[in-house]
């Protein structure tokens, strides 16, 4: 679940991006900056500003919120042709109905306006700006497969709650929330310095590099333990869960994870069960095309998150800040 903060966030780093004024687009990339932690210093650094034009922009933002990214101009008509009445009547409309086909987009909000009140913004920022007044936040959906069938995933998920419910408060079990996941680095040299009036020929380097991941989050301290792995299958994955039988050899350890096929695999199945190597480990599976179910995939989310809209030159420093994001960390995500 998205926080209050990063609501606010993704509307900035949509004018950032798509803004057609330069003015709203730098305002917001320094106001996105601010909201994600970053100091007066390192935005100047970053965005080349002055610190102190800077540390005004942030304070017009604390007092006057997202608006104060709109200079000069945000309180003329183009931003009020709404009255404060006929507001309210969309505000209704939209927590009375709020979905006319599976979602509100510019477009549908903007032919509805057109036609009920003969009313056309000139920006789109304009209506992201009536979507917020609304108490609709921009953020990504959960997707939802449609072979899923939610009647069998809530009853699948009573079933392991009542399974697990005993292990939780059990001093001698372990319960983990496991799913794997993989981060990407691509470079791409594009530009170098050539003379004026000669012929440009840029040549290419491409290449990329990733690094897949398992997760253990322990439903009980929130604690979360990270893997590297080389490949996401049994071969690697069985040396992983082997070691989490080393690290708490007299702990009993409970696995939810989903349904993928070597989860299910006959290396590790027969690895499993009394006198096995992984006898004291035993496995969960979550209903299909539920990923939304597994308290992991919102530890992933997390720390993507940490990664995202940012540089990175060396691709090891990529994966050491995604496992600085979780390493430590106690995540309070209930299953």
């Amino acid at each position: 679940m998205q926080s209050a903060q990063e609501e606010p966030v993704e509307i900035l780093l949509e004018h950032y991006r798509h803004s057609d004024d330069v003015k709203i687009s730098h305002r917001a990339h320094v106001i996105a900056l601010h909201l994600k932690g970053w100091v007066v210093r390192e935005i100047s650094e970053a965005t080349f500003r002055k610190e102190v034009t800077v540390s005004r922009w942030i304070t017009a933002y604390k007092r006057n919120g997202i608006g104060s990214i709109f200079p000069g101009y945000y309180q003329n008509q183009n931003a009020a042709k709404l009255t404060r009445v006929q507001k309210q009547e969309v505000k209704k409309l939209l927590e009375g109905n709020p979905l006319p086909n599976r979602f509100w987009t510019v477009g549908e909000l903007k032919r509805y306006l057109s036609a009920r009140f003969d009313v056309e913004y000139l920006s789109k920022q304009s209506y992201y700006g009536l979507l917020q007044f609304c108490n609709y936040s921009y953020k990504l959906p959960s997707l939802f497969n449609i072979k899923r069938d939610d009647h069998f995933v809530e009853d699948r998920i009573n079933e392991i709650r009542a399974k697990i419910k005993p292990y939780l408060t059990d001093p001698h079990s372990l319960v983990f929330a496991s799913d794997e996941t993989r981060i990407e680095w691509s470079t791409l040299l594009r530009r170098a310095w050539f003379k004026k009036g000669e012929k440009t020929v840029i040549k290419e380097k491409r290449e990329q590099k990733y690094q897949n991941f398992i997760g253990f989050l322990n439903l009980s301290s929130g604690e979360d333990l990270l893997f590297r792995l080389d490949w996401q299958n049994q071969e690697y994955i069985i040396p992983v869960l082997t070691s989490l039988t080393k690290e708490y050899p007299e702990k009993k350890i409970v696995i939810i994870w989903d349904n993928a096929g070597f989860h299910r695999g006959r290396q590790i199945r027969e690895h499993l069960g009394r006198g096995k190597l992984l006898k004291n480990i035993q496995l969960i599976w979550l209903p299909p095309y539920a990923p939304d179910k597994n308290p992991q995939e919102l530890v992933w989310r997390y720390a993507k998150d940490q990664i995202g809209n940012q540089v990175y030159n060396q691709f090891e420093k990529l994966v050491t800040t995604f496992e600085a994001a979780i390493t430590g960390r106690r995540f309070n995500y209930q299953f």
